[in-house]
């Protein structure tokens, strides 16, 4: 996932994107030759893809679900009208270069998983993988200095209506689009103005989304710091007012550059910081420590030359951080690197560690009021993933 680990609670460096096989290459060799008739063909079935994705986006970029039957009937018929174009793409370059297979094989199992999650009515699990579409998208052209990237760029801003977006849809956009800057300082606008209601703090988690982005994103404390401090000075209830003190607190306990030890040891230390401080279980004082100590296992992770066990051990706690950042558009965040360390260490005490949490985060994230109903392909992966740690 990983445009810059989705970012939103989601900025992962994953380099995804159906845009890149629209790109034309540059130079005159066979091989580009026939690339290039290739993407003639697939361009109908992108633009079509590209349709679908910003009527969606359009239709989504709400926090409350107040859509009609019909109005849900027309997302979820985008929804796989989107996941079809992303099979035929598929299908289509596997005869093409492995880097194009992998990135349409990325393309078609996010879009196929966000029509199957909001089919199902889980429709925020649905937003996740969603997002995981555009952050891949964005995570493509912006690594890259192209006239078709930026034009590509300037279109998706202008189609998706942005200004009509609510204001933590376009801070979230913003952080998706790789505009760092201007999503934190709409991030900061929102938080500062008291407009927003306790409801919006508690379940949408927009400090946690500014905290994963100052931190995380831009390695900013002193201005994370400082949005804190103005926001105290605001009317919330006492839970809310508690968070902000604990975490502005931390803040200023935490070194700006801590050097000792390599980013998993920095990582647990952190984790062992914040679960000291914590009282119960959904205690939120040790966010702060939590989001830095997935930056440093972040970093841990894209060092060479590491083994398969040090990854596992890198990506279990990891998915320990996601398992308390989780918002609600990166809630399936934490499955997919406890999934990670099942492969990287199979059968062994760890991979059995994440096996538990895996299944365990599953069953929470499928049960409601009418029980547990775990979608076909999760069960069936599951149980992959069961044989795999046992």
């Amino acid at each position: 996932m990983q445009a810059s680990m989705r970012v939103i609670g989601l900025l992962k460096p994953l380099m995804i994107a159906f845009s890149i096989l629209c790109c034309a290459p540059q130079g005159y060799s066979e091989g580009q030759k026939a690339a290039d008739s290739r993407d003639l063909e697939l361009h109908p079935h992108m633009q079509i893809a590209y349709q679908n994705l910003v009527k969606i986006l359009n239709a989504t970029a709400r926090d409350t679900d107040s859509r009609s039957p019909a109005e849900r009937s027309k997302i979820e018929a985008h929804l796989k009208a989107l996941a079809d174009e992303a099979t035929i793409i598929h299908r289509m370059v596997l005869s093409g270069d492995k880097g194009h297979e992998f990135l349409s094989e990325e393309l078609q199992r996010s879009s196929g998983l966000a029509y199957s999650r909001y089919s199902a009515g889980f429709r925020e699990q649905a937003k996740f993988h969603i997002s995981e579409v555009v952050n891949a998208c964005f995570g493509c052209h912006t690594s890259r200095e192209s006239s078709h990237d930026s034009s590509f760029t300037a279109s998706f801003s202008k189609d998706l209506e942005l200004e009509s977006f609510d204001s933590l849809a376009r801070a979230r956009f913003l952080t998706l689009s790789r505009r760092f800057e201007d999503s934190a300082s709409e991030y900061e606008r929102i938080l500062k103005s008291n407009n927003i209601n306790a409801d919006e703090m508690i379940n949408f988690d927009p400090v946690v989304e500014y905290l994963i982005l100052t931190l995380r994103v831009k390695n900013d404390q002193r201005r994370a710091l400082k949005t804190l401090e103005a926001m105290q000075k605001n009317t919330y209830p006492e839970v809310i007012k508690q968070d902000l003190e604990a975490w502005s607190k931390a803040l200023r306990a935490v070194p700006l550059a801590d050097n000792h030890g390599n980013g998993l040891e920095r990582g647990r230390a952190l984790i062992a910081l914040a679960k000291g401080q914590m009282e119960f279980p959904k205690d939120r004082s040790g966010m702060v420590q939590y989001v830095l100590a997935s930056k440093y296992i972040q970093e841990f992770l894209r060092t060479e030359n590491l083994t398969d066990l040090d990854k596992a051990q890198g990506y279990y706690e990891l998915g320990g951080c996601e398992l308390l950042l989780s918002t609600p558009y990166s809630a399936d965040e934490a499955n997919i690197y406890f999934a990670e360390t099942i492969r990287l260490s199979p059968k062994t005490p760890l991979s059995k560690k994440a096996f538990t949490r895996y299944e365990e985060n599953l069953v929470n994230g499928y049960s409601g009021s009418s029980g547990y109903h775990l979608p076909e392909d999760e069960a069936k992966k599951l149980n992959e993933l069961r044989k795999i740690s046992f």
